[in-house]
């Protein structure tokens, strides 16, 4: 809610560049975390990183939208609507994929060989089959399928520190020149009016 108002005194590219910036220390803030870290360090870099992205969205549909022709806007906001959704659920499915197979890397070297009961399969998909299985097998399972987690975690945050960062310096040379009053919508720029 804030976006149109930051817009006014702020270019549209150092807008978006600052909030893929400040995203991006949100997730290495989520990369620090550590099995001694509480849930605070996540909430707090989850919450930066949503801070930055937010105008980011904002502010790039206004861009979209202003460079179509005004009988184009809806299907420039269709467009731009379905980007937006293709590229998070892209972006979950690789990270989350990147975050799951480290996790199966290093929990399948300990798991102990001709389990009975099926724990192993569970123990390897999951943290929560992990924790469901741990009375079945030794306890130093449960800590090594933590760490696992946890690395996993660390290395899908990371990776999205370094790619928002690299997106953050392409759109601060790309848009450098785009200005405010080019970018907002009719809607944008009758609030900005009044």
């Amino acid at each position: 809610m804030l976006t149109p108002l930051a817009v006014r005194r702020v270019s549209p590219g150092l807008l978006i560049g600052g909030g893929l910036a400040l995203a991006a220390a949100g997730y290495t803030v989520v990369g620090q975390v550590g099995g001694d870290s509480s849930l605070t360090v996540v909430v707090v870099g989850l919450s930066v990183a949503f801070a930055g992205l937010l105008p980011v969205s904002t502010v790039g549909v206004d861009i979209i939208v202003a460079a179509a022709p005004p009988e184009r806007t809806g299907a420039a906001s269709a467009i731009s609507e379905t980007t937006q959704e293709l590229g998070t659920a892209l972006g979950i499915a690789l990270l989350g994929s990147l975050a799951a197979a480290i996790y199966r890397g290093q929990v399948a070297h300990a798991i102990p060989t001709g389990d009975p009961r099926g724990a192993a399969e569970a123990i390897q998909d999951t943290l929560g089959g992990a924790t469901g299985a741990a009375d079945q097998l030794p306890t130093a399972l449960l800590a090594i399928a933590k760490e696992a987690f946890t690395a996993g975690l660390q290395t899908a945050a990371l990776t999205s520190a370094v790619a928002l960062a690299g997106m953050a310096a392409v759109a601060m040379i790309t848009l450098r020149h785009s200005r405010a009053d080019v970018c907002m919508t009719d809607q944008t720029q009758s609030l900005r009016r009044r």
